[in-house]
């Protein structure tokens, strides 16, 4: 795969800002959405892309940081080993200064994506491919790497299994401390939640990342919401085999229960606040919400 460009950003952003002001999204093809930001697939000069629009950055702050830190955490995965779906970051001024900025990957085949992928695969071959992932974990966060590991961020390109969800760069300086500006994760929550999840949670979430037995735990967790609960009992096989501390069955199902109804919790919150942007307040939503989510 190589590196994709878009040379009609504006236009993009335009239909963003059409869907942030309406909460209709006429005019974009959403084919993902995250906890953070949401995948749309655009026409680029050399084919389609996955574009993600990050959360705006207030008159440029940080915007600087958060792109050097973007490549670092790039440099840091092929470091560890790990293929890299190819990464373009590009940046768009917008009315009133802020900063939007995109993040450009080639699109991938659906049927390639991991969650897809293990849908339909023979055993052995779903074998293959959760021992490269858990193989990719073991790597990253051994080389100090922190990974959003679920089975969806993943995808088999030939025979090498490839990372894309890089919107989040996991990475710690010398003294152990996050380099992440951790308001990344708080910017989609209505203002009033922010402090107390700043405080309470949002380094909870991190750590897990930088931990090789919960990074795998929230892999396995995961297969309940992509309807893979068949592969689960071979999962927990192939991962046991690489901890000290093994999984239960009953331990991933207790994880993801808690982490659905949190999830779940928070997209009410942030409907919500949709509609108290847009109804009360008159302002746009900056952020695209899917409709309800089986989890």
């Amino acid at each position: 795969m190589r590196p994709v460009r878009v040379d009609d950003l504006d236009v993009l952003e335009a239909r963003f800002q059409h869907a942030f002001g309406s909460a209709t999204y006429d005019g974009l093809d959403v084919i993902g959405y995250g906890e953070i930001t949401s995948v749309v697939a655009w026409p680029g000069p050399d084919g389609p892309i996955a574009a993600k629009r990050l959360p705006a950055f207030r008159a440029g702050e940080g915007v600087d940081a958060y792109l050097t830190l973007l490549a670092d955490y790039l440099e840091g995965l092929r470091g560890a080993g790990i293929d890299v779906v190819p990464t373009r970051a590009e940046r768009l001024v917008l009315d009133g200064g802020d900063v939007a900025v995109y993040l450009l990957q080639p699109m991938i085949d659906e049927s390639l994506l991991g969650h897809r992928y293990l849908r339909n695969a023979p055993t052995s071959d779903a074998a293959a491919l959760l021992e490269k992932v858990f193989d990719a974990v073991e790597s990253a966060i051994g080389s100090g790497v922190g990974l959003d590991a679920q089975i969806s961020n993943w995808a088999l390109v030939g025979d090498s299994v490839v990372y894309f969800d890089v919107t989040t760069p996991l990475l710690r300086d010398e003294s152990g401390c996050d380099r992440l500006d951790t308001g990344i994760f708080l910017a989609s929550l209505p203002w009033p939640l922010r402090g107390v999840v700043r405080r309470f949670m949002v380094q909870g979430i991190i750590d897990e990342y930088f931990d090789i037995r919960t990074t795998i735990l929230n892999l396995l967790a995961q297969f309940y919401k992509e309807r893979l609960t068949e592969l689960i009992p071979l999962a927990l096989e192939r991962a046991n085999t690489r901890l000290e501390r093994p999984f239960t069955a009953d331990e991933v199902r207790s994880y993801y229960a808690k982490d659905a109804r949190l999830w779940e919790f928070l997209q009410r919150l942030r409907r919500v606040d949709r509609w108290w942007h847009l109804h009360v307040l008159h302002r746009a939503y900056s952020f695209l919400l899917p409709g309800r989510v089986e989890r």
